[in-house]
């Protein structure tokens, strides 16, 4: 049997069985409302908490306004939205994708602030499903290498963008550094939900010596190079305004 109550929010009429608990009756509407009031509160959370994350990260390197183009020249700047916007599409329509984009190229020709400007482009729709993290921090030396894939699925479980920054820079002996690596691009992959992998490199190439495949191992850059691109941010050296000349010489050649 039903009995009329009203909305303990608007006072409209609403419908229920009787005997059923009437503490609080809502109407549809004002459900609605609640429902979006929480997502609301929860997004705002995740904002704030993303924002202490980059803040931490960023430091004094002032790359908090760092933000992509809408419309993008360069070319790691379109590969960049283009990532983002296949991100955005899987977690819209529920499917699983594995994207990626490795910034290369010598200090100061700003990788790290196009690496913040993407995350703060999947935080416009997903700021809870971003990590950001050095490779120091991911591969933490302090941590015993027996606990190292436990904090580094810590660190990205759930997260359907990750940000590694300077690779090729973590204390670690090189047998461990590759175990890392493939673990956590084994994790990645092993993912039941989209992802995206940012990294950045001093290191220039894929497998050529000195290039990423010394540092993280052939298994593991073989992983990379499935779902990532390649790129760079220039040759300038921003905090001085100088070019890395060979560098630039490189690029122009079509050598990478």
């Amino acid at each position: 049997m039903l009995t009329l109550y009203s909305c303990s929010s608007c006072s409209a009429p609403v419908r229920r069985l009787t005997g059923s608990d009437t503490r609080e009756v809502l109407c549809a509407n004002c459900t609605d409302s609640g429902v979006d009031a929480m997502r609301a509160l929860v997004t705002a959370q995740a904002n704030e908490s993303l924002e202490r994350q980059l803040a931490r990260f960023d430091g004094a390197g002032g790359y908090l306004s760092a933000s992509l183009s809408t419309n993008p020249t360069a070319k790691w700047e379109r590969a960049a939205v283009a990532a983002v916007d296949e991100l955005r599409t899987s977690l819209t329509r529920g499917r699983i994708s594995r994207g990626g984009l490795v910034l290369i190229g010598p200090a100061g020709i700003g990788k790290t602030r196009a690496a913040i400007a993407i995350c703060r482009a999947v935080g416009q729709f997903d700021p809870a499903g971003v990590s950001v993290s050095s490779e120091a921090d991911l591969l933490a030396p302090q941590i015993p290498p027996w606990e190292l894939p436990q904090h580094i699925r810590r660190t990205v479980a759930g997260k359907r963008c990750v940000l590694v920054d300077d690779i090729g820079s973590v204390a670690r002996p090189t047998d461990q550094v590759m175990s890392a690596w493939k673990f956590l691009l084994d994790f990645l992959r092993a993912a039941d939900h989209p992802t995206l992998l940012i990294v950045t490199t001093n290191r220039q190439t894929w497998a050529e010596p000195g290039g990423l495949a010394d540092w993280m191992g052939a298994q593991s850059v073989s992983r990379l190079r499935e779902i990532a691109t390649m790129g760079t941010t220039g040759w300038t050296d921003h905090r001085t305004g100088h070019d890395h000349e060979q560098w630039k010489a490189q690029l122009n050649g079509g050598r990478r």
